[in-house]
C-alpha cells in the first residue's frame, strides 16, 4: 500500500512560537531564515548549500518545497 505524498505546510513567524503550535512528532523538517543572513563570518568560504545538486533530496526539495513556497 502506497500513502500519498504529504503536502507541505509552509509557516511564517518565530520558528521557537510556531514550532509549539504544532502536534508533537508531527515535523520532518524545519527550515529557518535568522535575519542575520550575510551578517556573520564563519571563517569558511561562501557557499550555497553546498551539496550535490544530483542528491536525491535537491529534486524533492525543487519538486515539493519550492512550488508550495510561490504558491
Amino acid at each position: 500500500m502506497t500513502r500519498p505524498a504529504p503536502t507541505p505546510v509552509l509557516l511564517q513567524g518565530h520558528v521557537l512560537y510556531r514550532l509549539l503550535e504544532l502536534p508533537d512528532e508531527s515535523v520532518h523538517c524545519v527550515v529557518t531564515s535568522p535575519p542575520y543572513w550575510g551578517l556573520r563570518d564563519y571563517g569558511v568560504d561562501p557557499q550555497v548549500w553546498g551539496g550535490d545538486p544530483a542528491c536525491p533530496h535537491a529534486s524533492e526539495w525543487d519538486r515539493e518545497v519550492v512550488p508550495a513556497a510561490n504558491g
